[in-house]
């Protein structure tokens, strides 16, 4: 049994050590946040039930900007609507086996569907949205009771993660507000401490702070699991040494990644931070104009004291005043004579949302969304080249994504459902073995264009060579350059023939033609046959006893004597 106490002080002494790594970051991110994307990060109490602040944001480019960003990556990266990985056997001898390629496929198509029941494209999506403001998102991928498992979106700022010695994403903790309901719903009154009991009894409108701290299993937290779990998990409460619960994962639940990481920061950088100077400044040019435009239209006006109730500057408004007494008294003008050059503060404007798209990459992944609408006014060339062209500028970032994000999500989930059963079992050539995860989506397709150019160039000097000088052939691999072009431009595995396949049908084409040139070989010599006998009947000779006679007679002798003899 373990003691309470110790392990409810050596959680929030965890804990307090990674809010003092992110309370760092939190002022930044509040001012991204207020310019950029007000609807995204979770900061502050106000930002709950509806109450997030617009009040800064008088140009919305920032937050379409994000959003765009966010679409793209969707459709460009983990789009619902298509397969967008492959699980593979490293080997590509043992991946072309006809079992592994099928139970790949079968396994594939059972991830798939439970992908889209179990919420896993909103959480990637979430994690987007917050990507792109705050270089930092992320979600929870949890074994469920109901379902095969279940995703829990996180926003920036309301949650902490810590990193290892080699910059990998190890620990992840959180704080959220639970009601008495949900905490009997969720562990069940034996877990619950007495005032949660009696709240959910009185049902009483109240929330409890619940802190939920997944951490590697080194001995750190005192807690004692009942399996060899490499990750522990607790919940506890703020009020006294109540642990709620303490359990276990064989993987990292919290599947989370950053744009850019420099040094050895825990948190990312994103494109809201180099947009941010950009964003601030578009805010304060739109508030600016705003306020220059009302004043220009709507100045204030030096009115004299006689017409202090009667002067109105509305449309159609009368103003009485006495003549005699309006002579003497100074005249109704503007007090400020604004000069807007509104034509001027809209070039700077437009500059400046353009700078904001720049940062955010819109032009590619608008390129990226009109590929997925199939837009008329582009061809599909025209298309992918442009994301290849521009998707080489976030290059880098794809692969951290990968690293970080895309190919834990698929190892998390292919993990429950493989420990759940609802996988087949796998061949006997792959029992120990890692599958990898191969991508079919557009951008990472793209990467591999520069591989398939270099490709189709160095095949195009060699046939021009050959022309003049044809054993230069010799220096190609025509088969492993095939296999890799496809594998580069998603060729599906089953319209590739294995090696021991194409094997077997070299054979058979080789024994074919050899067939083929034997039956021609006796054609020719049945067709020359009649004119050979002719002329060996028309050779004469002259045997041996003094007769004479022809060649074609003699050589009929000498094989029916032969035949004689043989019987």
């Amino acid at each position: 049994m373990e003691d309470n106490g110790a392990v409810k002080r050596a959680l929030e002494r965890r804990r307090s050590n990674m809010l003092s790594v992110r309370q760092d970051w939190e002022p930044r991110w509040r001012q991204i946040q207020e310019v950029v994307a007000p609807i995204f990060g979770y900061f502050q109490e106000c930002n709950r039930q509806g109450r997030r602040s617009w009040r800064a944001l008088y140009n919305d480019t920032p937050l379409y900007a994000v959003q765009v960003l966010s679409a793209g990556l969707q459709s460009g990266l983990t789009s619902p609507n298509q397969q967008w990985y492959h699980l593979a056997d490293p080997d590509p001898k043992v991946d072309e086996l006809q079992e592994v390629r099928r139970y790949c496929i079968d396994c594939e198509e059972i991830m798939n569907a439970d992908m889209l029941a179990c919420g896993v494209y909103d959480a990637y999506a979430e994690t987007y949205n917050n990507l792109g403001p705050y270089g930092t998102g992320g979600f929870l991928i949890l074994e469920d009771d109901r379902r095969p498992f279940v995703c829990i979106p996180q926003e920036t700022g309301e949650y902490c993660i810590s990193q290892d010695f080699r910059g990998v994403i190890n620990e992840f903790m959180r704080s959220l507000k639970m009601t008495p309901e949900q905490l009997v719903q969720r562990f069940g009154e034996k877990a619950c401490p007495g005032n949660v009991l009696r709240a959910f009894r009185g049902d009483e409108a109240v929330e409890f702070n619940v802190h939920h701290l997944i951490a590697p299993n080194d001995g750190r937290i005192p807690v004692k699991l009942a399996g060899d779990f490499e990750f522990l998990s607790c919940y506890w409460l703020d009020e006294g040494f109540d642990v709620l619960e303490v359990g276990g994962h064989n993987e990292l639940p919290f599947v989370g990644g950053r744009w850019y990481q420099v040094g050895r920061d825990v948190y990312g950088y994103g494109p809201g931070e180099t947009a941010f100077g950009n964003a601030a400044q578009l805010q304060a040019m739109e508030r600016d104009k705003t306020t220059a435009r009302q004043l220009t239209v709507q100045p204030p006006m030096q009115v004299p004291t006689s017409m202090k109730d009667t002067f109105n500057m509305l449309p159609g408004s009368r103003v009485y005043y006495d003549p005699a007494s309006a002579s003497s008294a100074a005249p109704v003008q503007p007090v400020l004579n604004v000069q807007f050059d509104l034509n001027g503060a809209m070039q700077d404007i437009v500059v400046t949302e353009e700078r904001i798209k720049r940062a955010f990459y819109t032009q590619l992944f608008m390129a990226i969304l009109d590929r997925a609408d199939q837009n008329p006014q582009k061809t599909a060339t025209e298309i992918q080249e442009m994301i290849a062209e521009k998707s080489s500028m976030i290059g880098p970032v794809l692969q951290r994504l990968d690293r970080e994000i895309l190919r834990p999500s698929i190892n998390r989930i292919y993990a429950i459902e493989a420990r759940a059963g609802r996988l087949p079992e796998p061949p006997e050539v792959l029992v120990g073995r890692e599958l990898s995860v191969q991508y079919t989506s557009p951008l990472m397709l793209a990467l591999n264009t520069r591989r398939t150019a270099s490709i189709e160039k160095y095949v195009g000097f060699i046939a021009n060579v050959a022309q003049a000088k044809p054993e230069v052939l010799d220096l190609i691999n025509i088969d492993k350059t095939m296999r890799s072009y496809a594998n580069f431009i998603d060729v599906p595995p089953d319209c590739i023939y294995s090696e021991e396949e194409v094997e077997m049908t070299r054979q058979t084409r080789a024994q074919a033609q050899e067939e083929a040139q034997k039956q021609a070989q006796m054609m020719e010599l049945l067709k020359t046959a009649p004119e050979a006998m002719k002329k060996m009947g028309d050779t004469p000779i002259m045997r041996a006893d003094g007769t004479a006679s022809n060649l074609l007679a003699d050589v009929g002798a000498g094989m029916a004597e032969g035949m004689g003899g043989g019987a």
